[in-house]
């Protein structure tokens, strides 16, 4: 039962983060995914169809932008794990570069580590598609599970 409570408590935590993109002044959200990870099954047909749609429909809102970083792009610079680079609108606040791992999460603000970060980034970036193609691969990736039970 501890484990069940820990993930809701997880999976709270994440949709109260998202509320802030609902804001009436959202911050700039860009966000590079692997096509691995959007193929990998997760909660049966109709919960990835949506998971999907839910990204498609983000994506038309005008600070988000979503890129697709397709198989095809072969090996990347990103390929050792999720980042998150945080900037936020005071100068004073530092840029903290977050890292998620299944035994803890990693903060750092330190000027070398977020050079290191931005690097990877601006390599997975412009090995990914343009926000439109990445819209127009998702919308095609939900097509193909129309026809799947």
């Amino acid at each position: 039962m501890v484990q069940e409570e820990q993930i809701q408590r997880h999976v709270d935590g994440r949709m109260k983060r998202q509320e802030i993109l609902n804001r009436l002044y959202p911050p700039e959200y860009v966000a590079i995914i692997d096509e691995a990870a959007l193929r990998r099954p997760a909660g049966g047909v109709e919960a990835m169809r949506e998971q999907l749609f839910h990204l498609t429909e983000m994506a038309k809102r005008s600070r988000i932008s979503i890129h697709v970083l397709p198989f095809s792009a072969g090996m990347h610079a990103a390929n050792l794990g999720g980042f998150q680079i945080l900037d936020f609108p005071e100068p004073t606040d530092p840029t903290i570069g977050y890292m998620e791992t299944p035994t803890c999460k990693i903060f750092s603000e330190e000027d070398e580590d977020i050079r290191r970060y931005e690097t990877l980034w601006r390599e997975a970036h412009n090995a990914a598609l343009t926000a439109a193609q990445s819209v127009s691969f998702i919308g095609d990736m939900i097509t193909s599970l129309k026809g799947t039970p």
